[in-house]
């Protein structure tokens, strides 16, 4: 399976900033773990970004867009978009993962990522496609 991981934020998109973190950074240590364990269970991996650069424009929006368009010409099995939000409202904070339109499979390791997030005791958010 080819997976596309989208790593929000970076460079001067810092996104959410709570309790002295930056998202861009929180995303970023996440996503490469993300990383290196599908591709220690024998998975195709391709980031957004591997270091602190934004590589798509300001807006979180600009920036899934632009990764989603580099994973279709790759021809990505599966696209995961990774966001934290931070928020004093429950409701609103916590991590946000993105993932393919209409794709069973990557639903199911969407939610399976998800899972584990919160084993780890973090807050979810949302999991949610966009068309």
């Amino acid at each position: 399976m080819k997976i596309y991981l989208d790593i929000g934020h970076g460079g001067g998109d810092t996104g959410a900033a709570a309790n002295g973190f930056l998202e861009k950074d929180l995303t970023l240590k996440f996503g490469l773990y993300v990383r290196d364990s599908l591709v220690r269970a024998g998975q195709t991996v391709k980031c957004s970004r591997e270091s602190d650069v934004n590589n798509f424009g300001t807006t979180a929006s600009d920036a899934i867009i632009g990764s989603a368009n580099l994973a279709n010409e790759w021809r990505a099995d599966f696209f995961l978009s990774i966001h934290f939000n931070a928020s004093s409202n429950d409701k609103s904070g916590g991590a946000q993962f993105i993932y393919s339109h209409e794709d069973e499979k990557g639903k199911a390791l969407c939610e399976m990522i998800a899972d584990e997030y919160q084993k780890a005791g973090q807050p979810l958010n949302a999991i949610f496609t966009r068309v």
